[in-house]
C-alpha cells in the first residue's frame, strides 16, 4: 500500500500520497469460491456504493495483488470481466 498512497506524515514514497484507500478482504474465505470472491471484490472497489449513476465514489487509481491459488491460467470467469 505504501507504493500507492505512501506519504504524509512521512516522506512521499507513493504515486498518490494523501490518497484514501479501501480494503476488500474477501479472498480465500472458508467455504467460498475464490474466483467469485475476487470478482465481487473488484466490482465493489470499482463502484463502492453500488450505484452506477454516481461518480463521487469511483477510484482514481486501484492497485491489486491477488494470488489466486488453484486458478486455471485462462479461467473464463476472470476473462469475461475484461
Amino acid at each position: 500500500m505504501g507504493t500507492v498512497c505512501g506519504g504524509a506524515p512521512g516522506p512521499q514514497i507513493g504515486v498518490a500520497p494523501g490518497a484514501h484507500w479501501i480494503n476488500a478482504g474477501s479472498i480465500d474465505r472458508v467455504g467460498g469460491d475464490v474466483v467469485t470472491d475476487a470478482i465481487d471484490a473488484l466490482q465493489w472497489m470499482a463502484d463502492p456504493d453500488g450505484d452506477p449513476a454516481t461518480n463521487w465514489d469511483v477510484p482514481m487509481s486501484m492497485s491489486n495483488s491477488w494470488g489466486l491459488l488453484g486458478l486455471a491460467p485462462c479461467d473464463p470467469r476472470v476473462l469475461d470481466i475484461y
